[in-house]
């Protein structure tokens, strides 16, 4: 078996059979250029109805499979973990389910780890669009020349789309066991998060493929990271312990100099009026991280600026110019707002 392709699911019916679709087109094209078999792995993470006794779409390709595993409901954290329990491929590719994955995804992305030896790889996320007749299409990527960066440099500092990645499995799978970051329940809004955090460290090399496409669903049902302030609060309260965690780890000095820095980047693009407790536990992660180049920051020109009156009065300087409000983008209310603070405490 040369590759699972892991999708946890919770109702959403609709985005899910095109989720399935073009996971069995992708599946399809490994089998077609002799890459090996693949499997589709549905993690039903509670649905009701279940997900077995619906109608979905069935991988009919020879060299394809498909499973439906039920748990209680969990999260998608454990249904990840419920899946890569039971993958057998070589490489695992875990696909929400509303997101989607272009044809050649899966086979490029194979055939640059197999040349390369590489732990991981990451394509690019495009635009899709939903023909009048129901087709999905996907917005072509630029060809560039591809990247190679560690786990780190990839995970902390792009923090791609969770089906931009692809990872061998045995690679991930020793990263989940001995987690820097366990497992609970209320990170779960920021699953992603927390799973990029716990493969920071993980060995080998990312090897990018440019032309490997992920896109989002396209749908009007509810998207779970709509509430952006949940997915701040809970994405603060991780990055805090994996750098309590990793305070006195000497293999983590590039990781944590990456999340200080991703961290400051965080707070630079806040509303200039957002919670004050928020602003001053993200700056404290920047403030306890290990310093780099001032470039490195924002770019060459915030660094210039960084370099004449430091980074701090620099970054209040634009923040200040910009003038972004709250108001302007907030997505929960008073009330909704307090109950995510008093979730996400240390």
């Amino acid at each position: 078996m040369i590759v699972s392709v892991i999708v946890p699911a919770f109702n959403r019916l609709g985005p899910l059979r095109d989720t399935l679709q073009t996971a069995h087109r992708a599946l399809a094209e490994v089998a077609k250029h002799g890459l090996g078999n693949g499997e589709l792995i549905l993690v039903d993470d509670g649905s009701t109805p279940a997900l077995d006794s619906v109608d979905l779409p069935v991988a009919d390709v020879v060299g394809v499979s498909q499973h439906i595993l039920r748990q209680t409901n969990s999260g998608s954290i454990v249904a990840r973990q419920t899946g890569l329990a039971a993958a057998r491929g070589r490489y695992v590719q875990f696909l929400d389910s509303d997101d989607l994955l272009a044809p050649e995804k899966l086979s490029l992305q194979i055939a640059a780890m197999e040349a390369t030896g590489a732990t991981a790889s990451f394509g690019t996320l495009v635009d899709a669009s939903k023909q009048a007749d129901g087709r999905l299409e996907f917005a072509p990527a630029n060809e560039r020349a591809a990247r190679i960066l560690t786990p780190a440099q990839w995970l902390l500092s792009e923090q791609p789309a969770p089906h931009v990645p692809m990872f061998r499995r045995d690679a991930i799978a020793d990263a989940i066991a001995r987690p820097i970051l366990p497992l609970q329940r209320r990170a779960d809004a920021a699953g992603d998060i927390w799973l990029y955090l716990n493969c920071a460290l993980m060995p080998g090399v990312a090897v990018e493929v440019p032309l490997a496409r992920a896109a989002i669903g396209v749908h009007d049902e509810l998207r779970y990271s709509l509430q952006w302030e949940k997915l701040a609060y809970t994405s603060l309260l991780l990055m805090e312990a994996f750098m309590a965690e990793t305070a006195s780890r000497n293999d983590a000095t590039v990781a944590r100099q990456l999340l200080g820095v991703a961290a400051f980047r965080s707070w630079r693009r806040l509303p200039i009026d957002f919670a004050a407790s928020y602003q001053r536990r993200l700056l404290s992660i920047y403030r306890a991280a290990p310093k780099g180049p001032l470039a490195e920051l924002d770019g060459r020109r915030f660094g210039q600026i960084a370099g004449l009156i430091g980074p701090m009065p620099a970054a209040q300087l634009l923040r200040r110019w910009r003038n972004h409000r709250y108001a302007s983008c907030r997505s929960v209310d008073d009330a909704t707002l307090q109950r995510i603070v008093e979730s996400c405490q240390p």
